[in-house]
């Protein structure tokens, strides 16, 4: 087969070339822009620079009008957060004492009682307040309004002539509450105007009652633009006078001079600037000239906009001495730096060539380096599962791709060690099937002659004691028979809704009085439920705590059972998915090795000389017949947790946390 190019090698000599085509393209390009970059950068310039600081100042009020506009947007919907807030407060102060009072007040003593509690309550600075209505219209408590109280004002309509009350009430009865709007008077700078208002109602059942509230929305039209205004001075902090803010009625709204009026401080420089500035933006925008105050040698260059929803006046400014001294600096940097641009760019790219190549070196040593491990693992891979080293590997990407690769190798372990358990608990599964199904065949035809041979002694009552014990025999090896079914088919359970707190205290009793082992057992609050058959629960109980017993370094030693309710969703190579009940046992013995951890619910595995038999290969048996699950892992210090999975009642189902 014809030999194939090394890849790490075409990197390098692909990565040579283009450094080299690219460094001489870019000297070349550097010698003819240095030649014209002179003259025509110089040309450029100063043509432009002034429309730029045009285009900066307008890009910095388009970024206030973004934001102004954005607050503007959002005005309704923070008002309509707040009452809605607001009137879900109050229903919820008048259903608490509400449940707290009717068991021993009158209707009377609770109406009068709630209605105070809420008059107390204000917000806003005891601006905004709330009202009760009862279904037919009549003010039950108004704390702007008192003298409304007890009377009807159903008909009551606002600014635009609607009827406000009448809408209210359609929502109590049809929605149990919402929104509204509605224009309402309001006194401002001895000036009495409309203007929009937010409510919300809610409406409380047992005592017939709509409860509302509502806010102005001028109010947080307020604080946004406070809150512009303020962003404004911290963000040019530095340059105080860059942005300037005015009222349509002349008014400093920032600055040093904030607060103060241009026509009422007769300030006719100021004045006269100002309406130069309305003219300006009868348009919406525009740019003027004006003298600076300080230096009348100096002039602004100002750009204006007109924001109406607010009656605001913004703009941005700059002297045109600086934007003159801005560009004579520009022009004079601008000629020694392309004086010196040209040798150092050639200098940076030849020291950008060298270390590229350098780079490129180290880079192909190490790649080559990381494609040698992982051609190593795919090779022992093949022959048997074995986990890549990732520390060894240098590039995130490589590790990713290690990591990914180690899981797949553990999954393909854990998965071939459950499939091989399987198979083991399949061939013995028949083989205990097997002796059970003889051995009742045997016990049922004895049970059929013993029957015959009580009839027909001479002696009953002597023949009959000793059937009695043959019988008592023969319904021991019955059970024996029912444990071994237990193991071949898991037992067909009968499931219940069994209590898990006492039948694991019978099963841990024995361990109480055995010296050297301390046991700890959860005391949650509650009966803990499981869903399964008792006397095949108790069984799995019985072999797990034994196993922990035994697994104590001389006897000795402390086993910790802890249980936890827990939901879970397509879980395990057996894909659980629902509530179940997770009980943990964990011991502090030796614990086992992480080769053998897999083998512990093989039938007659063992690491001890004694307790070989089916135990944990058991509770494989029965909590997979249940539709739980099983595993074991090494605990974080020392000793092994088994994790039980047993199905949770059907009406708990929903419930999860630590019991």
């Amino acid at each position: 087969m014809k030999r194939k190019p090394s890849f790490i090698s075409s990197i390098h000599l692909f990565s040579l070339l283009s450094i080299l085509l690219i460094s001489l393209s870019f000297l070349l390009f550097e010698m003819g822009f240095y030649i014209n970059s002179s003259r025509k950068r110089e040309e450029e310039l100063e043509s432009s620079f002034y429309e730029d600081q045009k285009l900066h100042l307008k890009s910095e009020i388009d970024r206030i009008a973004r934001r102004q506009e954005f607050q503007i947007q959002t005005v309704e919907s923070k008002a309509l957060r707040e009452v809605e807030t607001r009137s879900g407060e109050a229903y919820a102060i008048v259903s608490r004492y509400y449940e707290r009072m009717s068991p021993e007040a009158s209707r009377e003593e609770i109406e009068s009682s709630l209605a105070e509690i809420l008059r107390s309550v204000s917000y806003r600075g005891g601006d905004s307040y709330y009202f009760i209505l009862d279904s037919g219209g009549r003010v039950v408590m108004n704390r702007g309004s008192p003298f409304l109280e007890g009377e009807s004002i159903e008909a009551l309509q606002d600014g635009s002539g609607k009827y406000m009350v009448r809408e209210m009430i359609e929502l109590a009865r049809n929605k149990g509450g919402g929104p509204y709007t509605y224009l309402w008077f309001r006194e401002r700078d001895g000036l009495r105007r409309r203007e929009m208002k937010t409510g919300y109602v809610r409406y409380f059942a047992p005592l017939d009652w709509i409860i509302g509230t509502s806010i102005f929305q001028a109010d947080i039209v307020g604080e946004l633009q406070g809150s512009l205004l303020s962003n404004i001075e911290h963000v040019y902090s530095e340059r105080p006078d860059y942005i300037f803010i005015r009222g349509r009625d002349g008014t400093i709204l920032n600055g040093p001079d904030r607060g103060k009026n241009v026509f009422t401080d007769r300030d006719k420089e100021q004045s006269d600037v100002f309406l130069r500035m309305v003219k300006a933006v009868e348009g919406g925008d525009g740019f003027i000239q004006f003298e600076c105050r300080q230096n009348r040698e100096l002039m602004y260059l100002a750009y204006v906009r007109d924001f109406p929803e607010w009656d605001w006046l913004i703009g941005a400014r700059v002297t045109t001495e600086e934007l003159r001294e801005k560009i004579l600096a520009q022009k004079k940097e601008l000629n020694e730096t392309l004086g010196k641009e040209f040798l150092k760019i050639t200098l940076m790219v030849l020291l950008f060539g060298l270390l590229t190549l350098l780079l490129l070196r180290r880079l192909g040593r190490n790649l080559t380096g990381d494609l040698f491990l992982f051609s190593e693992f795919f090779k022992e891979a093949a022959r048997d599962n074995v986990l890549m080293d990732e520390e060894r590997l240098r590039y995130r990407e490589f590790t990713e791709l290690g990591s990914l690769a180690n899981v797949m190798t553990r999954e393909n372990i854990q998965a071939e060690g459950e499939r091989q358990r399987n198979r083991n608990l399949e061939s013995l599964g028949y083989l205990a099937g097997g002796i059970a199904h003889d051995f009742n065949n045997c016990l049922m035809g004895i049970y059929g002659n013993i029957e015959l041979a009580q009839g027909s002694l001479d002696e009953p009552e002597e023949a009959r004691t000793y059937l009695e014990n043959s019988l008592e025999s023969m319904e021991k090896a019955r059970k024996l028979t029912g444990r071994l079914l237990t193991f071949s088919h898991g037992g067909t359970p009968d499931p219940t809704r069994i209590p898990l707190l006492p039948l694991l205290e019978k099963v841990m009793a024995p361990y109480r009085k055995i010296e050297g082992i301390g046991l700890s057992l959860p005391e949650p609050e509650g009966e803990i439920f499981l869903w399964g058959d008792e006397n095949q629960i108790s069984l799995i109980l019985e072999q797990v705590t034994a196993n922990a017993r035994e697994a104590l370094i001389g006897g000795r030693g402390k086993i910790q059972i802890r249980l936890e309710r827990e939901y879970l969703e397509d879980r395990f190579s057996c894909h659980l998915t629902g509530d179940f009940i997770r009980m943990e046992v964990e011991d502090d013995g030796a614990g086992i090795d992480g080769d053998d951890i897999f083998k512990i619910f093989d039938p007659y595995y063992s690491t001890k000389q004694v307790g070989r038999g089916l135990g944990l290969a058991t509770v494989f048996s029965i909590i997979h017949q249940h539709g739980g699950h099983v595993e074991a892992h090494q605990a974080p210090e020392r000793g092994m947790v088994i994790s039980l999975y047993f199905p949770a009642p059907p009406k708990e189902a929903g419930s999860a946390g630590p019991v």
